[in-house]
């Protein structure tokens, strides 16, 4: 597939699961600098896969990997996985999200798809291809609260982290901000959802995403940023000021709190897996962890736990 780039600014959220990406997620919501994804932005394709596994190696996850027919853009559409969006389409009642009121046509959306994508002719790429998905739902979205001075699409990737060089690549104007959490904190409210993950290959996939995660920020100073959990919520102003200037873009108080569609949210949830996002809790979460598991996980994430002062 040619290599064309994409001059659309687009700020990806990265954070393992647990981490508080779907908190950055609805903070970033309501800022009138933003096009916000409603839900995850899950562009992975079934060919986003090159043999790393785990709980959290999805390929919806991944950047896309597009081998079919590039003139196909039915098929081209289809093989985006973004499940959390196409099933609430598909299904709304059976989605997680059926309370929130998200109005677009599918059928509007791939239209204007294939539209964005036909005038583009022989110069189709996977950058193309992302820009089009992405800048048709947008422009689909029938009652999206617009402050009509958007600059930027962000969105919520899990673990994009993983395909910095390719999105950076295909988006040079691009950043990534990258959310990490205490590993105790994170492997204790992930085992809530998958209560026969192991000790061992949580850190495996832990220290994978920390020493990953400090060697972008090294090798990209101006286009990937990391930001601890921690900082977060116990100072949520000063590191979301960092966050926007990181994006460069002004600070706004509508940051501070928690939306959706610009709509006051009450409650992280359906769209966090942290439970409850504030530092009381992500300090007693570890207090009460057993010693035995608080202390493999510390010594099984030593080294790189200390390059982010843990």
């Amino acid at each position: 597939m040619p290599t064309k780039q994409s001059n659309l600014r687009l700020f990806l959220i990265s954070a393992l699961h647990e981490s508080g990406g779907g908190f950055l997620h609805r903070l970033l919501d309501g800022h009138p600098s933003l096009k916000v994804y409603p839900f995850e932005m899950q562009l992975g394709t079934n060919e986003s896969v090159n043999g790393l596994r785990g709980y959290c190696f999805k390929p919806q996850y991944r950047w896309p990997k597009f081998i079919k027919d590039q003139k196909n853009f039915n098929s081209l559409h289809r093989s985006i996985i973004d499940r959390e969006v196409k099933w609430y389409l598909k299904q709304r009642s059976m989605s997680k999200f059926a309370s929130f009121n998200l109005q677009i046509s599918h059928a509007d959306w791939i239209k204007d798809f294939r539209k964005r994508l036909s005038h583009k002719k022989d110069r189709i790429s996977r950058a193309s291809i992302v820009e089009a998905y992405l800048l048709s739902f947008f422009a689909n979205w029938k009652n999206r609260s617009a402050s009509k001075t958007e600059k930027a699409v962000a969105g919520h990737c899990p673990i994009v982290l993983f395909d910095t060089e390719e999105i950076f690549h295909d988006f040079p104007k691009a950043k990534i901000v990258h959310i990490i959490r205490h590993p105790v904190s994170t492997y204790l409210d992930t085992k809530l959802r998958l209560k026969g993950l192991s000790a061992e290959e949580f850190c495996l996939i832990w220290n994978l995403c920390a020493l990953i995660s400090f060697y972008y920020q090294t090798k990209f100073p101006d286009q990937f940023l990391v930001v601890r959990y921690e900082n977060l919520t116990a100072n949520k102003k000063k590191t979301l000021k960092s966050i926007c200037d990181f994006f460069e873009i002004p600070f706004s108080q509508k940051v501070l709190q928690l939306s959706w569609n610009n709509s006051k949210l009450e409650t992280i949830k359906p769209f966090g897996g942290v439970p409850i996002v504030t530092s009381q809790y992500n300090s007693s979460i570890r207090r009460q962890a057993a010693k035995k598991v608080k202390d493999k996980i510390e010594f099984l994430t030593t080294s790189s736990r200390s390059l982010y002062n843990y």
